[in-house]
């Protein structure tokens, strides 16, 4: 599932999916204009303007706090947008930092202003530690295995994204990962 090849401990701009398992929509449901239109087999345009959302249930307020105390755990990574969905949650997220192997020993990570960080991990750890912490938090674990990752190469890229996003409740009927 990973790109072969790319060390994902690098510095970079990662959009990241994660799946509660089996599709179940533990964390939230979609509320706004989406409930008052017609069914998608009706294939009406759909001209209700008000904005969809999603309203969090107590999972999705606990995997909310979760990701927003990622950056506190790797002072490294920062956290560019999200959306907790029903039953997945999107993430861009970003590593910054610098390598320096001038010795061959270990290697340092340095922040741009010479802070030493600690020792850098990878997108993998991250992501597990995430999903760990949330299990331990409400009791069960509730992830799929695994979780889809893109790495986000252009600035296009990052805004489509960026929009994709934004977008998510506002195209939920017709998201892959939607379920009645």
């Amino acid at each position: 599932m990973r790109l072969k090849g790319h060390d994902y401990s690098q510095a970079g701009c990662y959009f990241i999916t994660v799946c509660v398992k089996d599709k179940h929509a533990l964390l939230g449901r979609v509320v706004g204009a989406i409930s008052n239109r017609p069914s998608p087999i009706a294939r009406r345009p759909q001209t209700n303007t008000d904005t969809e959302k999603v309203e969090l249930s107590e999972y999705g307020h606990i995997v909310e706090g979760v990701i927003n105390e990622i950056p506190t755990h790797y002072p490294y990574v920062y956290i560019d947008k999200y959306i907790i969905m029903p039953n997945h949650m999107h993430i861009l997220l970003g590593i910054r930092y610098s390598e320096v192997n001038l010795d061959g020993n270990l290697e340092r990570y340095w922040e741009g202003d010479g802070r030493l960080l600690i020792a850098p991990t990878t997108l993998s750890n991250i992501v597990r530690q995430f999903k760990s912490r949330v299990s331990k938090i409400i009791g069960f674990s509730m992830w799929q295995k695994s979780y889809h990752d893109h790495i986000v190469r252009t600035r296009s890229e990052y805004q489509r994204i960026w929009k994709y996003i934004d977008e998510n409740p506002s195209n939920w009927i017709g998201d892959e990962y939607y379920q009645q």
